[in-house]
C-alpha cells in the first residue's frame, strides 16, 4: 500500500484489499487536527493486485501503479481525480504486456508526467507516463539494470534528471543506482 499527500488537508491511501479478494482500492482521508476522517472505498482495479504504489501529481489527480495478479502479474497503472472524499478512477492501462516480478514505484516529474520503475526478470525498466484527465499514455521502456533489480525507488532530481536506486538481486545483492536523462517521454 501507499499513501500520498493530496494537499488541502487530504491524503489518498491506495492498497490491496485482502478482505475483498485483493482488489485495488483507495480511500481519501481528510485531516483535522490529530484525526483523519475517511471517505468510502473506491476500487481502481477489480483484480487481485500486489505492490501498490501511488503518487499525487497536480489538478487533484492521483496515479496508482501495481502488479495485476489477476492478469498474469502485468505492471499496470490507473489515474484518478479526487473530488471531496472520493476518487473517480479511469480505466487501468498496461505498462508492460509481460509478467512483472517486482514493481518499484511511480514518481512525479512535472508537466503531468510520471516515471514507473519495474522488473521483468532479469531486466529493470523505466517508462514515462503522460496523464491527461483519467487516462495515461505510456512511452517506450528503457532498461536500467539486468540483474533482476528489486526494492526500486525513483526520484526526480530536477533539470530533466532522475535516479533509480535498487538492489542487484542476481549479482552480488549490492545496492546500485542509475541516473537517467529525460527528454520528452524518453529516458536515456
Amino acid at each position: 500500500c501507499d499513501i500520498v499527500d493530496a494537499g488541502n488537508s487530504k491524503v489518498v491511501l491506495c492498497y490491496r484489499d485482502d478482505a475483498n479478494g485483493g482488489v485495488g482500492t483507495s480511500l481519501v482521508g481528510t485531516i483535522s487536527g490529530n484525526t483523519v476522517s475517511w471517505g468510502s472505498e473506491q476500487i481502481f482495479d477489480a483484480s487481485a493486485v500486489e505492490e501498490v504504489q501511488a503518487v499525487y501529481i497536480e489538478n487533484n489527480t492521483v496515479v496508482a501503479a501495481y502488479l495485476d495478479y489477476g492478469d498474469s502479474a502485468k505492471p499496470k497503472a490507473c489515474a484518478g481525480t479526487i473530488s471531496g472524499t472520493s476518487v473517480s478512477w479511469g480505466t487501468p492501462i498496461v505498462i508492460d504486456s509481460n509478467s512483472g516480478n517486482y514493481f518499484g514505484n511511480v514518481s512525479y516529474i512535472g508537466n503531468n508526467k510520471v516515471v514507473f520503475s519495474y522488473t521483468v526478470t532479469p531486466t529493470g525498466y523505466t517508462r514515462v507516463g503522460t496523464v491527461t484527465g483519467n487516462s495515461i499514455a505510456i512511452s517506450a521502456a528503457t532498461a536500467f539494470g539486468t540483474d533482476s533489480p528489486r526494492y526500486m525507488t525513483t526520484a526526480y532530481l530536477g533539470n530533466d534528471k532522475m535516479a533509480v536506486v535498487f538492489q542487484d538481486l542476481n549479482g552480488s545483492a549490492w545496492g546500485r543506482y542509475a541516473v537517467g536523462t529525460i527528454s520528452g517521454t524518453s529516458i536515456s
